[in-house]
């Protein structure tokens, strides 16, 4: 069952439904959980010495961003052709604000023209993490913050971009090899 679930969180699936043995629904099984049960490993000293490596060991190693007066249709067309759901924004290397998929949906809600400058939608107040940082720091701010993305700065440099999809497998094979996870 836990392997299903794995599996099927890590296809995308933000939630997997857990049955009994006559099927009966007895709780759902969240990517949030999956991270959740890694920090509880961390904090138990669990992990083991490969378990909690630095967050750049997961993110990507060319992060897609974009400037902030790149009009919201470039942004939104950046987003569909590398397949993502969160855009850094910045002016030279520095990471200036970031725009999800959702500001761009609320932006078309709210008839928001396409040609207006990606600035006029993006966050700016940010949570980010810095290069060096551990694993399983990064998911503990994703899960205090609740946010699904953290880019990853030297400074006010961006160097990537870590989601909670980049955790997951992270999280979900480092959980699967311990003990712990099993009996829980």
């Amino acid at each position: 069952l836990i392997s299903v679930s794995l599996d099927l969180l890590l296809r995308g699936i933000g939630s997997v439904p857990v049955v009994d043995g006559e099927r009966k629904l007895v709780g759902i099984v969240t990517d949030t959980d999956l991270i959740n049960a890694f920090l509880r490993a961390s904090w138990e000293s669990k992990l083991g010495p490969d378990g909690d490596p630095s967050i750049t060991d997961y993110t990507p190693d060319e992060v897609v961003s974009t400037g902030p007066e790149t009009t919201i249709a470039a942004a939104r067309e950046l987003c569909r052709k590398h397949r993502i759901r969160h855009l850094p924004v910045v002016e030279g290397t520095r990471l200036v604000g970031l725009v999800s998929d959702r500001d761009l949906r609320w932006g078309q809600g709210r008839n928001v023209p396409d040609d207006e400058p990606v600035s006029t939608l993006m966050s700016t107040v940010l949570r980010t993490v810095q290069s060096e940082a551990l694993c399983s720091h990064a998911a503990r701010m994703m899960t205090e913050f609740k946010v699904s993305c953290l880019p990853v700065v030297a400074g006010s440099e961006l160097q990537s971009i870590v989601t909670t999809t980049d955790l997951l497998e992270h999280c979900g094979h480092t959980l699967w090899q311990i003990d712990s996870f099993n009996d829980s």
